[in-house]
C-alpha cells in the first residue's frame, strides 16, 4: 500500500478505505502498520472531502456503478419502506446537516484559505477546541488549513453549494408539496409554441399551454395537483413536477 501511494504521483487515488476484520475471509487488519504506511507515503488526510458536492438519498442501486468520484455523500434510502417519511426525516436533519456543514467549510475555505479559512499549518497553534491562532498570536482561524484545499498553488477542492437529492420522484403524488429550490431562480419566457425556463447552465423547454402551470410552480410552495390549470390535467400536472423536481428546480416543501 505504501508503495503504491508513492508511485501515484498524479493523484488518481483519493482514498483508502480499511476495515479491522474482513467478514468474509476472517483476515484482520494491522491498523497501525497501515497508519505508518500512509505516513511514510506522506498522503494528504486532509483531502478526504475534498470535492464534496452532493448528497443523495435514495436506494443504492440509483447509484451503483458510477464513478462518482469521491464528491457524494450517500445514504442508502428506500421511500417505499418508509410510508410515514419518519426515515427521511431522521436522514434529512442529521446526515444532511452535518453534511451542510461540511461542504461550508470547505466552500469558504477554498473561496478565500486567507481570510476564510485558517492560513497555512505550519504555524497553527490550537486554542483548545475552538480554532487555532497562526504564530503567537492574532484572530482566531476556524477555516480549513490552506493545505486542506490547495496544492502547490492550486485548488483542490471546487467551491460549490451541497446539492441535496432524495428519492422523491418515486413517490411524487398529486398532494406532494413542492416549493422553489432556494438561489436557483428561473425565468420563464414564451418562444412560439413552447414555454422556456431558464435554469443556471441549461434550459428547460416545454409546451406553451405548461406556461400558466410552470409559473405557479416556480412561485411558491404548491402540490402537482394545484398546477392543473391552462388546459393541463392531473397526469400532466405530476409530469411537469417530476421533469422540474429532477432538473433541481423544484424540491420538496
Amino acid at each position: 500500500m505504501e508503495q503504491a501511494l508513492r508511485d501515484d504521483r498524479s493523484h488518481a487515488i483519493k482514498a483508502v478505505f480499511a476495515v479491522h476484520t474482513d467478514t468474509a475471509s476472517g483476515v484482520t487488519s494491522d491498523p497501525a502498520a497501515m497508519r505508518r504506511a500512509l505516513d511514510a507515503a506522506e498522503v494528504r488526510h486532509e483531502w478526504g472531502l475534498v470535492g464534496n458536492a452532493f448528497f443523495v438519498a435514495a436506494p443504492r442501486s440509483l447509484t451503483a456503478g458510477l464513478d462518482l468520484r469521491g464528491r457524494a455523500f450517500l445514504h442508502d434510502y428506500d421511500p417505499e419502506q418508509d410510508p410515514d417519511g419518519a426515515l427521511l426525516e431522521t436522514i434529512l436533519t442529521a446526515p444532511l446537516v452535518v453534511a451542510h456543514w461540511i461542504n461550508a467549510q470547505y466552500f469558504f475555505s477554498a473561496c478565500d484559505p486567507e481570510a476564510l479559512g485558517a492560513g497555512s499549518k505550519t504555524a497553527h497553534n490550537p486554542v483548545g477546541a475552538l480554532g487555532v491562532l497562526t504564530g503567537p498570536g492574532g484572530d482566531l482561524r476556524t477555516g480549513l488549513a490552506e493545505q486542506s484545499v490547495r496544492y502547490l498553488g492550486r485548488p483542490t477542492h471546487e467551491p460549490v453549494r451541497l446539492l441535496a437529492q432524495d428519492a422523491a420522484l418515486r413517490g411524487l403524488s398529486a398532494t406532494t408539496s413542492l416549493r422553489p429550490r432556494r438561489g436557483v431562480g428561473g425565468s420563464v419566457r414564451v418562444d412560439g409554441d413552447s414555454v422556456v425556463v431558464t435554469l443556471p447552465g441549461r434550459a428547460v423547454t416545454l409546451p406553451a399551454f405548461a406556461e400558466p402551470a410552470l409559473r405557479r410552480l416556480l412561485s411558491g410552495p404548491c402540490t402537482p395537483g394545484d398546477l392543473q390549470v391552462g388546459g393541463l390535467d392531473q397526469p400532466g400536472a405530476l409530469v411537469l413536477a417530476r421533469r422540474l423536481l429532477r432538473d433541481g428546480a423544484v424540491v420538496p416543501a
